[in-house]
């Protein structure tokens, strides 16, 4: 959960040696391909992601990805389903570089060819749709991963900041809360 996220990167910090937590899916060039795509309908005013699974992994995955398509700072998450994080909004807070109506990420919406996610961007303007990412591309997010684990190792920095890998975590927990209590949570 995120105290021991939180306790992990104060020891680390404590410690001077960076870590560094990400998911294939925060780094796929597919996924930054798609978020270039979104200025053909701005401004978004909605976004989907089809996941694989609702286990914890495919909730994170999935979570990441939004992140990486629609973007970090979310405020709220609302979530409902038969399945633990079945389907989970992401509500940016009126923010205007972000969708306005938020961001539903569907993991629980079967299987997927290979692991395949998907993302959608919806406007006045219209709407785009990604092509598949799955197992064929996640080695292009591992190989920028270990480039960035690489440069890290270097330098000892951390190569993004702490925050922004926090917060899925954050969303993650806030969904199973979300979804028990059957209400909005902010993060």
């Amino acid at each position: 959960d995120i105290s021991d996220a939180k306790a992990i990167i104060g020891l680390a910090k404590k410690k001077k040696c960076p870590v560094l937590s990400l998911s294939i899916l925060s780094m796929v060039p597919q996924a930054v391909q798609f978020r270039s795509r979104l200025s053909e309908i701005n401004p978004v005013e909605f976004g989907t992601i089809k996941g694989f699974g609702h286990s914890l992994a495919g909730i994170i995955h999935a979570i990441s990805l939004a992140q990486r398509v629609f973007g970090n700072g979310v405020k709220a998450v609302e979530c409902m389903g038969q399945s633990e994080c079945a389907h989970i909004l992401l509500d940016y807070g009126n923010r205007p570089d972000r969708p306005r109506a938020g961001v539903m990420i569907n993991c629980d919406s079967g299987g997927g060819w290979h692991s395949s996610m998907y993302a959608s961007a919806y406007s006045s303007k219209g709407e785009i749709h990604s092509p598949k990412i799955n197992d064929f591309e996640f080695p292009y997010g591992a190989v920028v991963i270990l480039k960035l684990i690489k440069k890290m190792v270097r330098t000892g920095i951390p190569p993004m900041d702490y925050s922004l890998m926090l917060e899925n975590i954050a969303v993650a927990q806030a969904a199973r809360i979300a979804q028990k209590r059957r209400k909005k949570i902010f993060l």
